[in-house]
């Protein structure tokens, strides 16, 4: 972590005393901006960059002083999977335990993670994909995006069991990884997962929700700060830049509010549909979908070399 993060600090925990050193210091709030390096040092992968610049963001952050919102919950998580953020997870508990401890009605935990069934997750793989010049035909993209989903609920589900382990009358297991990974199974591992993750989590205030829109990128609301990512096609988000946003109460429709309003209205959404995928199919259909989808993609390709011909 820079020592420009830990100067940043220092000032923004004097800024409930001294409001108005935000308007000169954070463009409508941005007060940093994190940028994975062309040639990196050999220790600082762009996860770690990301696992220490969300650090950042918890070392600024303080009670919401947004008293009109005060219903919302402390951390606020929207991202594709999850999958490889079990150290992120894993401070944002250790922050909502402590929370709760000195107040049971704060540290709420609200996720939002993207319906492996819907367009906008599966288009996101062939994205990346095709940037590395892997052939679409190669992965059937349609089980991997359940795949990576399952992945990432387990990593929750493994916190929740974390979190939960110590409490008197509580012994229920995380439901176990399937021998077969066809797709059957992982289909019923994300079921089992989501209704695990649920049903425990409700005890200490963590609800989670599949959406199926398309968002501006991840957010990681962490009280009155926010660490924004970006997607953009052909790279993983881990590797672009990322935004820590203050809450200026001062200032309405900022950064910050622009997007705590775009969580928001993904989550009602999302709310509406009461823990069900959006996007959920049987497993008979998925498998009629996966061939015709290879079938449009082999007649891309064969009209593709008959206009190379014609050329």
């Amino acid at each position: 972590m820079s020592g420009t993060y830990k100067k940043i600090n220092k000032e923004i925990i004097n800024f409930q005393e001294n409001p108005d050193w935000l308007a000169s210091r954070a463009s409508n709030g941005i007060i940093e901006v994190n940028f994975f390096p062309e040639k990196p040092p050999d220790d600082e992968t762009a996860q770690v960059r990301l696992e220490n610049f969300i650090k950042y963001g918890l070392e600024l952050s303080t009670q919401n002083i947004d008293s009109q919102n005060a219903e919302r919950a402390d951390f606020r998580l929207l991202d594709t999977s999850m999958s490889d953020s079990s150290r992120i997870l894993t401070e944002i508990f250790n922050r909502s335990l402590e929370i709760q401890q000195s107040d049971s009605t704060r540290g709420k935990i609200n996720i939002l993670l993207a319906d492996p069934e819907s367009n906008f997750a599966i288009t996101r793989a062939k994205s990346i994909d095709r940037a590395k010049f892997i052939e679409p035909d190669q992965e059937d993209y349609f089980f991997r995006a359940r795949k990576k989903a399952c992945n990432g609920l387990r990593t929750i589900a493994t916190k929740v069991y974390w979190f939960l382990h110590n409490s008197p009358n509580f012994n229920e297991p995380i439901p176990e990884k399937p021998q077969d990974k066809r797709d059957a199974e992982v289909e019923e591992e994300i079921d089992a997962l989501l209704e695990y993750i649920n049903k425990n989590g409700q005890n200490f205030g963590l609800k989670l929700l599949f959406y199926s829109e398309v968002p501006s990128g991840p957010m990681y609301f962490i009280q009155n700060i926010l660490i924004q990512g970006r997607y953009c096609s052909g790279f993983s988000a881990i590797k672009l830049p990322w935004m820590a946003i203050i809450n200026n109460f001062k200032c309405d429709n900022d950064f910050y509010d622009i997007f705590s309003d775009e969580f928001q209205r993904i989550w009602d959404n999302s709310l509406e549909l009461d823990y069900d995928r959006p996007g959920k199919i049987s497993y008979e259909t998925s498998q009629e979908l996966i061939k015709l989808r290879q079938e449009n993609e082999k007649l891309r390709q064969e009209n593709q070399k008959l206009h190379r011909l014609i050329d």
